[in-house]
């Protein structure tokens, strides 16, 4: 990708880089490109972001789960550039409950598939030892989160419900 300027000659060129969905590439004041931290139409590009691992295919099964059936939660999580991941959380709440963190795995143990093959995995539990942790009626919601080994982070779904 390049700008050309008037006379034909070539002012910048770059390789364009992969695209994710809510990241604008480009390049900032100071002539560095990569991730934008938003888009700024009409304007000098903002600053740029850093966007931790990208979080696609995020899945669960059963799709309606019964009380007290425990809920597989699977996510396939690639570092960005050069980086490495280094770790992938499930947060989740049962109606308006207090937040459990439970870390997702990719090493083949506790519901997870294939060792290494990129796809983390975390079962959120559908039992306690006194009863249903997931009851009649109740909602259960979750979103995960990732680490990058330069300390960047990557969210899905990416903003909180407000509704």
């Amino acid at each position: 990708m390049a700008l050309v300027q008037p006379d034909g000659e070539i002012a910048t060129a770059y390789q364009a880089a992969p695209q994710f969905d809510d990241f604008t590439y480009g390049t900032d004041a100071s002539g560095q490109s990569g991730y934008l931290a938003q888009p700024t139409p009409g304007e000098p590009n903002s600053a740029l972001a850093l966007p931790g691992p990208i979080l696609a295919d995020v899945g669960h099964v059963p799709i309606n789960p019964m009380p007290m059936e425990d809920i597989t939660i699977t996510v396939r999580v690639t570092a960005r550039g050069e980086s490495t991941v280094n770790q992938v959380n499930l947060k989740s709440r049962v109606d308006y409950k207090s937040e459990t963190t439970t870390a997702m795995l990719d090493d083949g143990t506790k519901g997870d598939a294939e060792a290494g093959d990129g796809i983390y995995t975390a079962i959120l539990s559908g039992r306690t030892l006194f009863g249903p942790r997931i009851p009649v009626g109740s909602m259960a919601r979750w979103y995960v989160t990732a680490e990058d080994g330069d300390g960047n982070f990557s969210r899905f779904p990416p903003y909180l419900d407000t509704e």
